[in-house]
């Protein structure tokens, strides 16, 4: 008889002795491999299912906690697949067994017991004929890649070029720290110090990553946090300074949206990115996996920008149907719709203090909203144009604005005033944001400039060039020493804040970028751009 086991790879030591012993006794035990080395993973695995005459699955906790194994279970359910549960390692947690799965005869093995071998031979025995194929098959389900799945189909590769090396090092030294991918990272990092293309600088990599994280308790991810991400725990890591760059690599690319995408933001946690865009939507992608987490749908016009509350619960995006609206996190749906603006919104933010958001647009008006009454605080007008920027200050009490008028307006949050600072300047500007201190703020022009201002001096005290046309977006990395910038050339360029310098161009997207931000960490930078895209980047030290 042909059997199928599906297990997570984190039990591979617990499966191993069932598949020796249905072995010794003549059955065919379908491994991953099998069929021909050029189809993928997920093809194998599903071929793999349509071939066999009985669907054996493992009940463990980790099973139940695999996308991948629930898709194989799927597949073989609609398949009219013979299926047989078993409790490779002793799992006994009836009310957590999905009733689908209850309704199954379970069979418990002990590699130990004679007796429980025995069982599960007169289980098999007892399995009725394999039912014939139907017609037509059903749609195979998508590819789950969960978070390490694809580092394993990597390293079945005879090559492996050195930048997807850089690229599996940066993610498993990120899985090494999460209990629930600890172990299987570790396996993967060892396999890659193996792998014939692992060079000496990527195998020392490898051994401080290891080293660093041996005899540490892993951080634990709590069952929720895939529903619920911002229940979680954020994931505690150093920060990232210039100091420690050494290559930046690309992690993943995003390619959901139909249209431009014109910004992004992380959670305060880290661990989801929002991408806001011109095709009406607001998309969540999950950082653990790189996977998409949540579509939100409401806005009838371009998604313009979008930015996360303190807490991570809430998320405030604005559009071209001059609206604003707040989404809970928690079931991904929309809370209330934010309307006073007569035209485009163009910029929002939340102050780090959560109670204030405040909005930008082509009106030419800046309005400041309550988070929790959501009524209108105050309106702020003055600017002669497009209010193209708005950032708060680190304290929340001050407010920067930015215009194609060739201004810089600051504001009295408390008192919905303006404050006695304003700079002008000659050009028109995209974007402002505060450095993290407080007391200088970035603005981007789009003759291609980035301008540093001091709040204390009044006065600009540098200039960052580079960009060859337009500066769309700037951001911060979490101490100051470095920030990002999108231009119209299709670049991300980094800048080292001490000396002003760039000191890392990040090329790829086909189109203007429109979005970019840190993660709170600084070790990521999310892209956005005119090509329909998210770009996933990673700070190698």
């Amino acid at each position: 008889m042909k059997i199928f086991i599906s297990y997570r790879s984190l039990d591979r030591e617990a499966v191993r002795a069932i598949v020796d012993d249905l072995e010794d006794i003549g059955h065919e035990i379908w491994t991953e491999g099998i069929n021909d080395a050029a189809q993928s993973w997920w093809d194998n695995i599903l071929d793999g299912i349509r071939q066999t005459d009985l669907f054996i699955f493992g009940l463990t906790e980790n099973w139940f906690e695999s996308e991948t194994c629930l898709r194989e279970f799927d597949y073989a359910t609609s398949l009219g697949k013979n299926r047989l549960p078993v409790s490779f390692a002793g799992y006994d947690q009836p009310e957590s067994i999905p009733q689908q799965v209850r309704r199954l005869q379970i069979v418990s093995y002990d590699p130990e017991s004679s007796e429980s071998f025995r069982e599960l031979q007169r289980a098999i025995n007892r399995m009725p004929l394999p039912n014939p194929a139907p017609d037509p098959l059903p749609e195979p389900p998508a590819s789950p890649m969960e978070p390490l799945a694809q580092y394993e189909q990597q390293l079945r590769s005879l090559e492996l070029q050195r930048d997807a090396q850089t690229a599996m090092v940066f993610e498993l030294k990120r899985a090494l720290r999460q209990q629930q991918s600890a172990e299987h990272a570790r396996m993967l990092l060892q396999n890659l110090k193996k792998h014939p293309d692992t060079g000496d600088t990527i195998a020392s990599r490898i051994d401080r990553a290891l080293s660093e994280t041996q005899g540490t308790e892993p951080e634990r991810l709590t069952e929720d946090i895939l529903p619920i991400l911002p229940d979680a725990k954020p994931v505690q890591r150093p920060v990232i300074t210039v100091d420690d760059v050494q290559q930046v690599a690309l992690l993943a690319t995003f390619t959901q949206h139909t249209d431009t995408v014109h910004a992004v933001a992380f959670s305060p946690d880290g661990l989801l990115l929002a991408s806001a865009s011109a095709d009406r939507s607001v998309r969540l992608w999950n950082m653990i996996d790189g996977q998409a987490f949540a579509l939100l749908r409401g806005h009838n016009g371009a998604v313009r920008d979008v930015a996360f509350g303190p807490d991570g619960r809430t998320l405030v995006s604005s559009a071209a149907d001059n609206t604003l609206r707040q989404w809970g996190i928690r079931g991904n749906r929309e809370i209330h719709e934010l309307s006073g603006h007569t035209d485009w919104v163009l910029r929002v933010q939340v102050s780090p203090r959560g109670d204030v958001v405040a909005s930008t647009s082509v009106d030419e008006m800046t309005v400041l909203w309550d988070t929790r009454s959501r009524e209108v605080l105050g309106t702020l007008g003055g600017h002669g144009d497009w209010v193209t920027g708005v950032a708060f200050s680190p304290d929340s009490t001050t407010l920067a604005t930015a215009s194609y008028d060739g201004t810089i307006r600051f504001w009295n949050v408390a008192r919905r005033r303006r404050l006695h600072i304003m700079f002008n300047c000659s050009g028109m500007m995209e974007d402002i944001v505060f450095a993290p201190t407080g007391t200088q703020v970035a603005t981007a022009f789009q003759d291609g400039s980035i301008r540093l201002y001091s709040i204390p001096k009044q006065q600009e005290v540098g200039a960052l060039t580079g960009h060859n046309h337009t500066v769309y977006r700037l951001a911060f990395s979490h101490d100051g020493a470095l920030l990002a910038s999108g231009g119209a050339d299709g670049t991300v360029r980094i800048w080292d804040m001490q000396t002003h310098t760039c000191c890392c161009i990040l090329e790829g997207h086909e189109g203007p970028v429109w979005g970019v931000a840190f993660s709170p960490d600084s070790s990521l930078i999310a892209s956005s751009s005119e090509d329909g895209t998210v770009r996933l980047w990673g700070l190698v030290v």
